[in-house]
Formats: structure tokens, C-alpha cells, sequence
């Protein structure tokens, strides 16, 4: 009994530990599906590039541009990817190529992106590519006039909201405006955000306790209740 006791003494902080672990976890970003044609619309300037610096956790990164679809930059841009919100952009790595969906920020008229814009490694971007179609290629110390994609159809109309990104937290990412008026294919494809994968990458959601560790630590507590009346010392009669 006094072994069972000391059992319990030692494993009731393990297992607090262990209930308040799904309570305290973080939630990143949700991202509501859209179209293709919904992001370019959207987005101030389209173009893919490589990261050629400044690519750390939320850091303005520089980009060497090589193709255009919408929008005027430098060949070689500066983007801003935190939006200030659970939803900023934190997916740039050094000398990695990106296809790049950014939007012109209303307070410094810097390029920002966000983690729901678009904007994905350009390997896990093929598809987009492929509706995008081929692009004006810039060439270095040029800066291109407002283009759109070759396709020929127009996007959705400019001035039409973003959807606002899902968060199980309080904090929702404020959209910035939208002042896209290029053209993109209207393929009726949905897509549910950037990223390596069609799906928006999120943190574990909170769990409640699993049943085996309600059950144990009502065990325990038994256990040691029982304990402390075996070795409660009896009253002479």
C-alpha cells in the first residue's frame, strides 16, 4: 500500500502535465478554398522568382524576379511575408524559387503576402502554373507594365473581397484591400491554400483528456486516500 502510495505522489504531476498539454496548444491559420482566378484577382502583383536573401522566420525577404503574371516589380523585389497576424507567411528559404501572390501594403506601399494568398514553392505550384499560362519574362534592371494571363479571360471584377481566413483562436487576419484587375482562367478548380500540398497546414487542434488518464488519476487518488486511512494511527478503545 505504501509503494502504491508513493506511485501516486510521483505520477499525479506527470499526469496534469499531460491534461493541460491539448489545452495549451497553439492554432495556426485556417484557409478558406478559392479559386484560382479568385487569387489572382485578388493580388496586386503575380510573379515567381528565387529567394536570394534576408529568408528567416517572418523577415522581408529579396526576390529575383524572372517571370511577371500581374502587377509591376523590379527584377528584384522585396516582399514582406508577416501580415501581423496567426497567418503570416512563414514558408521562405534561401534560394528556393516561389511563385509569389502579393498585395501592395496601405501603409508603406511595400509588397506583403500572406499565408492564405497563394504563394507556394514553385515545385508544389505546378498547377497554378499551368492556369497562369506563360508569363512575361523579366529581364534584369527591367520593370513590366501591368500584366495579366495569356489565357485571354478576365478575372473576377476588382474591389471583390478575400475571404478572411478561419482561426479557432480569436485573432482573425485582417485582408488587405483588393485592387487586383488582371486576368486569369475561371477553371472552377478549388483550392484549399499554398504550401506543399492543396490542404492549409495547421497546428494540432486542442483534445480533451483521454478517458485512461480520467480513469487513472481517479485511481490514484483512491488509491491514495486508501492508503492514508490504513496508516492512520487507531484510537486506543
Amino acid at each position: 500500500m505504501l509503494l502504491l502510495a508513493g506511485s501516486a505522489l510521483l505520477l499525479a504531476p506527470l499526469l496534469a502535465v499531460q491534461l493541460s498539454a491539448g489545452a495549451g496548444r497553439a492554432h495556426a491559420c485556417l484557409c478558406e478554398p478559392a479559386t484560382h482566378a479568385e487569387l489572382f484577382g485578388w493580388a496586386d502583383a503575380v510573379f515567381s522568382g528565387q529567394v536570394i536573401s534576408g529568408a528567416r522566420f517572418l523577415g522581408t525577404v529579396v526576390i529575383r524576379v524572372d517571370t511577371v503574371w500581374k502587377g509591376t516589380v523590379t527584377s528584384t523585389t522585396s516582399v514582406n511575408p508577416d501580415d501581423g497576424t496567426s497567418c503570416s507567411y512563414g514558408g521562405f528559404v534561401n534560394d528556393e524559387d516561389y511563385l509569389v501572390y502579393a498585395y501592395v501594403s496601405p501603409d508603406d506601399g511595400t509588397l506583403t503576402t500572406w499565408a492564405c494568398s497563394g504563394t507556394a514553392p514553385l515545385e508544389s505550384a505546378q498547377r497554378a502554373l499551368q492556369i497562369l499560362g506563360e508569363g512575361r519574362a523579366l529581364e534584369p534592371g527591367v520593370t513590366p507594365t501591368e500584366s495579366g494571363s495569356s489565357d485571354g479571360e478576365s478575372s473576377p471584377a476588382s474591389g471583390t473581397p478575400r475571404p478572411a481566413p478561419t482561426s479557432s483562436d480569436a485573432e482573425r487576419a485582417p485582408a488587405p484591400p483588393a485592387t487586383g484587375s488582371g486576368r486569369a482562367i475561371e477553371d472552377g478548380e478549388r483550392i484549399a491554400g499554398p504550401g506543399t500540398s492543396d490542404a492549409a497546414t495547421t497546428r494540432d487542434a486542442p483534445a480533451p483528456p483521454p478517458a485512461w488518464a480520467i480513469a487513472l488519476l481517479a485511481a490514484l487518488v483512491a488509491s491514495a486516500t486508501l492508503v492514508r486511512l490504513a496508516v492512520r494511527p487507531r484510537l486506543p478503545e
